[in-house]
């Protein structure tokens, strides 16, 4: 299973990452690149940000008189996406929910 896919047409040409389904590299036909290039500066690009965006105080919620932890801007950006399917122009990825994912959302 690759770690990054990409599809494209005569405009533009997407790259996305398996992990965090995250958006890595936008070019258009002259090669420009529209996306940040990770660096040690901040070494990610566009995550995916669920199931919140930001921090919660003390990074936990309550919720049934119970407290869980959920770390900055959730788990979604740290796990791997699937590739549910994809054509030359288009891609779908889906996050399957896991014994980690119940758990962090306490559902």
């Amino acid at each position: 299973m690759p770690d990054t896919y990409t599809i494209h047409n005569d405009f533009i040409q997407v790259c996305i990452k398996r992990k965090g389904a995250e958006l890595c590299s936008v070019k258009n036909n002259t090669y420009t690149e529209f996306i940040w290039q990770a660096s040690s500066i901040w070494n990610r690009h566009a995550p995916n940000l669920f199931p919140i965006v930001g921090s919660l105080l003390d990074h936990e919620y309550r919720y049934n008189d119970k407290n869980i932890a959920l770390t900055h801007h959730g788990f979604a950006r740290d796990m791997d996406f699937d590739m549910l399917h994809q054509s030359e122009h288009s891609i779908c990825f889906i996050l399957q929910n896991d014994e980690f994912t119940w758990r962090s959302l306490s559902i």
